[in-house]
């Protein structure tokens, strides 16, 4: 008993089943406002890839907090939470990856009808997926010391600069200037702190 009251009062059990939740209700809203199969499986995955990118990049913005607020702050908490982020950006890059490629590319066979930049873009994609992976499990960070060790978060700053790869290469929203500058903004102020 004990240990379950325990689970309900960390905030890493919320960040998880938060995640599982922001899933199901992401997929139940795009079939309700979007009649068309394949508009539905392209939104959808969009829409995963967003809170992937969003969960690493809050993964990463808890170094820095903590360097300016030395007091307990967010970034205590982001750091705290750090394999729960780390675990949910996992798990919404697989959900996009498997939206992207069986229901829009329909699997395999259809991989090198792909052009070249969308093949780096792939390739780029399951790079960042497989380093949020490892971040993700909890043996993995009790071998790197994840409190003691910044080989976490250098393993995230791999998987970001990858995924931001990755948009850039393929994303549609990016190929607009206003995007592209904001995105490429705020990947700049991470790494500069």
């Amino acid at each position: 008993m004990n240990r379950i009251k325990s689970l309900f009062s960390d905030l890493r059990f919320y960040i998880i089943t938060g995640s599982f939740l922001l899933s199901l209700c992401a997929v139940a809203y795009m079939r309700l406002t979007t009649v068309d199969n394949y508009l539905f499986y392209i939104r959808t995955g969009q829409i995963y890839g967003l809170c992937a990118g969003l969960c690493l990049y809050m993964l990463l913005a808890a170094a820095p907090l903590k360097k300016w607020f030395p007091k307990k702050t967010l970034g205590h908490l982001l750091g705290f939470c750090g394999p729960a982020l780390a675990l949910a950006a996992a798990y919404f890059a697989c959900l996009h990856v498997s939206i992207t490629f069986f229901k829009q590319l329909g699997g395999f066979n259809n991989v090198g009808v792909l052009p070249n930049k969308y093949q780096w873009a792939a390739l780029l994609g399951v790079s960042a997926l497989s380093l949020l992976a490892v971040l993700g499990c909890a043996a993995v960070l009790r071998r790197l010391k994840w409190k003691k060790n910044v080989w976490a978060l250098r393993i995230g700053y791999a998987a970001s600069i990858f995924v931001v790869s990755h948009a850039l290469l393929i994303g549609p929203h990016m190929r607009k200037p206003q995007v592209r500058a904001a995105a490429l903004s705020a990947v700049i102020i991470l790494f500069s702190l």
